[in-house]
């Protein structure tokens, strides 16, 4: 996953986060758009064109 690059402030509010791993935000957009292409796919169901 590519995302932002968040400092140790966020990376302390994380749980469980190995030493070996890291961590990004995703965008809203990215993530709505995501949603709406996997229930399209796995169910069918347009949820509608709000993700573009």
């Amino acid at each position: 996953m590519q995302g932002k690059r968040r400092g140790d402030v966020v990376a302390a509010q994380l749980h469980a986060l190995a030493v070996d791993e890291t961590f990004v935000e995703i965008p809203e957009p990215l993530v709505e758009l995501l949603v709406h292409r996997y229930v399209k796919e796995r169910y069918g169901t347009d949820l509608g064109s709000a993700a573009g």
